[in-house]
């Protein structure tokens, strides 16, 4: 009977936080399942191209993090040239969005349909990592820009134990782990050519939210 139990929670953790197809891919602040522990240690994100046709430039990055006596240091770097803002977010999802993930075909993968592979929004990387509040739509701005910020582990946790959003990721306990989760880094200018089809959340026009770059964050 044992080995029924962590199955159990599998399936509740996989059920939770996903919305319905008429939604527009965006993720209901529901109470997700999480017991894997952040171990302390580096980890790595090599940020790749996702619509690259729409930015001119290809960009590619590379995030690093560190985890060392309840301090989290977040580092990305982007190989860019657009002055524009960059959003970037870790989403709960373990895997970057695909071209399969362009459901209209449009040949974008655009916010909310990247939205349907990565899950909720975990940590926002914007000026203020320990509060999804605080540091909201405070983002870096290229050309090519580095970023960096470190907070205590437990406070980010503690954040993320209270509702915030539709799309955020609600967490049951204190108990986290970033390991294999994704970074996806969006924006572009707005001289460039977007499908009238690609769709955009938050009211925000379609070249901010555009998806560029994704990477999965792994132990080194």
């Amino acid at each position: 009977m044992k080995t029924l139990v962590p199955m159990m929670l599998l399936l509740l953790v996989s059920s939770c936080g996903k919305s319905s197809g008429g939604s527009g891919g965006q993720v209901i602040n529901s109470i997700e399942k999480e017991e894997i522990v952040m171990k302390e240690g580096k980890y790595v994100a090599f940020l790749r191209p996702i619509n690259s046709t729409v930015n001119g430039f290809i960009p590619f990055g590379r995030a690093e993090l560190s985890l060392q006596a309840d301090v989290l240091n977040i580092t990305t770097y982007l190989d860019d040239d657009q002055r524009v803002m960059h959003m970037q977010n870790i989403f709960s999802a373990s895997k970057c969005p695909t071209p399969a993930d362009d459901r209209n075909k449009d040949g974008i993968i655009d916010i909310k349909e990247a939205h349907v592979a990565l899950g909720s929004v975990l940590i926002p990387l914007d000026n203020d990592i320990t509060s999804r509040k605080e540091g909201e739509g405070q983002y870096p701005k290229g050309p090519s820009f580095t970023y960096n910020k470190k907070a205590n582990w437990s406070d980010i946790l503690k954040d993320l134990q209270m509702p915030y959003g539709p799309d955020h990721y609600l967490l049951k306990g204190d108990s986290l782990s970033l390991e294999n989760r994704v970074i996806l880094v969006q924006g572009t200018s707005a001289s460039g050519h977007l499908p009238s089809t690609v769709a955009s959340i938050e009211n925000l026009e379609p070249h901010i939210s555009v998806p560029i770059s994704c990477g999965v964050i792994r132990p080194i």
